[in-house]
């Protein structure tokens, strides 16, 4: 009974403030059938239609703009753009973890960051700004090869973890307009 009244106030506690969730089962849009993505409110997912993701520099920027393109896009919804999304280029630091006795290095970490600015395409007015950044680790191995291919797996990861980031803070930017 307790738990009951406890849960009752919580609810209301809650309504009384204003939160809204931004993944709300009420008017909700799929992003794809298949998607592991959760599904966004009706009123974010058309935001987000009318975002236009500008080219970012290099082959990291390109892979990260193709990531926000899946993320950021319902399937058939065709919008007019009103956003322009810009990145500034993306920094990659790498960092030795694990050294061995021998100096050897045997992990490393790679970091990436980077600046994305929202922008009324009309005006051109920025209306938010974020600095971003990712942390991904990986082995470094005897074969030169083994460890080229890991490096680029953390990169992609962290590449991942970028462009979950900016859909997030758009979202929740897109959100708290409404």
């Amino acid at each position: 009974m307790r738990f009951l009244l406890i849960l009752a106030l919580s609810a209301l506690t809650l309504a009384s403030c204003g939160f809204q969730p931004v993944y709300s089962d009420r008017n909700t849009v799929a992003i794809a059938p298949d998607s592991d993505l959760p599904a966004r409110t009706a009123t974010v997912a058309a935001a987000l239609n009318t975002v236009s993701v500008g080219n970012i520099p290099d082959k990291a920027g390109q892979d990260l703009r193709n990531m926000l393109l899946d993320q950021l896009y319902t399937p058939g919804a065709k919008g007019q753009t009103m956003y322009e999304l810009t990145f500034s280029n993306i920094g990659e630091r790498r960092r030795s973890l694990g050294i061995d006795k021998d100096a050897s290095v045997t992990r490393s970490q790679l970091e990436l960051a980077t600046t994305m600015t929202l922008r009324e395409r009309a005006t051109g007015k920025a209306l938010m700004s974020r600095n971003l950044r990712a942390v991904s680790s990986f082995n470094v191995l005897g074969s030169q090869f083994t460890t080229l291919v890991t490096r680029q797996d953390a990169r992609q990861q962290a590449l991942q973890e970028l462009a979950n980031n900016a859909v997030n803070a758009l979202e929740l930017y897109f959100v708290s307009q409404n």
